[in-house]
């Protein structure tokens, strides 16, 4: 089905958790903890969001200069969108209310690609409803799996979390 509307997705949130990262490059780890890279909607956020999280796995810090520095090896064009983030300034505590909002509207955009392809199938009459049922039964658990580990509260803790409760052990 096609609909005259945008699929659920937050500017706002992916702005800020950008920012915020790349002014934060420590805290990280809170992002990548909830969210892959299909997770944004915009396509230049989805690339300086997968520079951060090669950065950040080859254990550098993902700050300003060196995800500007790995887009520009790799011949990736932003558009100018990391330039805007530089300029903004990002609270590390919003990392994680930004990162569940931008994975709720991801979640949302599955479920509504999910129902198109069920319709679709439907409304096609190639397969059986036995068929259609267990395939898409199998998408919509990969899909709750994904939106509910990565949603729940205290998956994530800091170095510093980490030491405090291992002292406290």
């Amino acid at each position: 089905m096609q609909y005259d509307r945008l699929e659920p997705h937050s500017e706002e949130a992916e702005e800020n958790l950008l920012a915020s990262v790349l002014g934060n490059p420590g805290q990280a780890h809170r992002a990548l903890a909830t969210l892959d890279e299909g997770d944004f909607y915009q396509l230049a956020n989805r690339k300086i969001y997968r520079a951060i999280k090669d950065i950040t796995e080859s254990g550098k810090d993902p700050d300003y200069i060196n995800v500007k520095d790995w887009l520009k090896v790799r011949q990736i064009e932003d558009h100018g969108a990391l330039d805007k983030y530089d300029e903004m300034f990002g609270l590390a505590d919003i990392i994680e209310s930004s990162a569940m909002m931008i994975k709720e509207k991801s979640s949302l955009r599955k479920l509504i690609r999910l129902g198109d392809k069920i319709s679709n199938d439907c409304f096609t009459g190639s397969r059986d409803a036995e068929e259609i049922i267990e395939e898409q039964q199998t998408e919509l658990c990969s899909i709750s799996l994904d939106h509910t580990q990565k949603t729940k509260k205290n998956l994530v803790l800091t170095p510093e979390e980490y030491s405090a409760n291992a002292i406290n052990r």
